[in-house]
Parts: structure tokens; C-alpha cells; sequence
């Protein structure tokens, strides 16, 4: 899991037996693609370019008190992001206890310091195993029923369907997924 906090604002991501779910800053499922991404991110983390080793101070580099704190989990590492060097988007970096400090590309910072929203679910359909489907364009209503375990037309009169087109469907709604939010 991960812990990111920035100003009075944290973001809890967890894995439970359902999946990912995002405890803070609000109860919700968070994205099955989305989250791994993430952490595969934080990671991996790599500074783009070494900017001091063992600073006398690291409040030149917006770390004693930073931008915003990213602490995976279980272990607990904590990954610092201080200032943001002059409209570049480029932050200063460091993992907390360690003598390097770093600088993070514009592109990872603006990913590791992105709004919770895009890492909610972007699961625009969740649909669990349905027996009836209803299609209407303008005034025409086809209504699907599985009945017997097989898909029919119910409405407007009784019909065969196919059964596994109608599946096919039903499968590829569940799929459906926003770009982003």
C-alpha cells in the first residue's frame, strides 16, 4: 500500500482481499491499473539528475519541511519531495534517512503528486451477473431476459437470442473504463 500526504491533504491506498481500495481521503474502490502503476513508480523511483550528497542543509531544498511525503507499505520507506526548482515542474527529492538528494522529472512528480481522483476506479460499469438487459432507442424497448439460464427476448414478444452475443455484451460493459476524471 501507500501513504501520500501533501499539506493537510493524505491519500491511503490499500490492497484488501477485493482489491485496491482507497482509504483516505474517502472510502472507495481505487483503480485496479492505476494503483499498480504507481507503485511500480514509486518503486522504481530514479532522481533524473544527483543534486547534493549529504547536504549541511536540506532546507535549501524545500526537504525540512516537505512538498509532500509518500511512505510505502509495509516497510515503511518514506520518499520526500521538496521544492519545485523554477517553472519546470522538476522537485527536489530524497528518501528519508538517506544522504542523497535528487531531482525528480517534471512528468514522475506531476504522477506521484496527482489529485486522488485519478486513482479511483475507473470502472464506468460494475455488472454482476445480470438476467435482465433493457435496450431502448427513441421509443423502441427490447427487453433480454435468462430466464432458463439462457438469453430470450422478453419484450416486446418472446424470442431466441444469442446467448452467447448477448454474454459477449454483457462482458464488454463490464470493461468499460474512463480515460480519466
Amino acid at each position: 500500500g501507500l501513504t501520500r500526504t501533501v499539506g493537510t491533504e493524505t491519500l491511503e491506498i490499500v490492497k484488501t482481499d477485493d482489491g485496491w481500495q482507497m482509504r483516505k481521503p474517502t472510502m472507495q474502490v481505487a483503480d485496479e491499473q492505476k494503483v499498480p502503476e504507481l507503485l511500480g513508480r514509486v518503486g522504481t523511483l530514479a532522481a533524473s539528475k544527483l543534486v547534493a550528497y549529504a547536504p549541511k542543509s536540506v532546507a535549501t531544498y524545500g526537504l525540512d519541511k516537505p512538498h509532500a511525503t509518500l511512505t510505502l507499505l509495509p516497510g515503511k520507506e518514506t520518499v520526500l519531495i521538496g521544492s519545485e526548482v523554477a517553472g519546470t515542474g522538476e522537485r527536489h527529492v530524497q528518501i528519508q534517512g538517506q544522504p542523497v538528494v535528487g531531482l525528480l522529472d517534471a512528468e514522475t512528480t506531476a504522477r506521484l503528486l496527482a489529485s486522488p481522483l485519478t486513482l479511483r476506479d475507473h470502472r464506468l460499469a460494475r455488472v454482476p451477473d445480470a438476467d435482465t438487459m433493457t435496450l431502448t432507442a427513441g421509443d423502441r424497448v427490447v427487453t433480454f431476459g435468462k430466464p432458463e439460464g439462457t438469453w430470450k427476448v422478453t419484450v416486446p414478444l418472446m424470442a431466441e437470442s444469442d446467448h452467447d452475443a448477448m454474454e459477449a455484451f454483457l462482458n464488454s460493459l463490464s470493461r468499460l473504463r474512463a480515460d480519466a476524471f
